[in-house]
């Protein structure tokens, strides 16, 4: 549905943007607030997603390995 395809495109822009600004600043000094900019959403769509930062870089990880890989 169209609804489940906006939903994957808004929670991969908000990975992408959260994955250039760890890269460029660090974890500890990006912010939600930071992260919402970037990707164009609004904070509370992050928390409803993620939850947290530390939602947002599991999801990158789970990206990166994914964990069927391993199995």
């Amino acid at each position: 549905s169209k609804r489940t395809q906006a939903k994957a495109k808004t929670r991969s822009r908000i990975l992408v943007s959260a994955k250039i600004l760890f890269e460029a600043e660090g974890f500890e000094l990006v912010t939600i607030e930071k992260i919402a900019r970037l990707a164009e959403v609004s904070m509370p769509t992050i928390y409803a997603l993620f939850q947290s930062k530390r939602g947002i870089l599991r999801a990158l990880l789970d990206e990166a390995l994914p964990p069927d890989q391993f199995n």
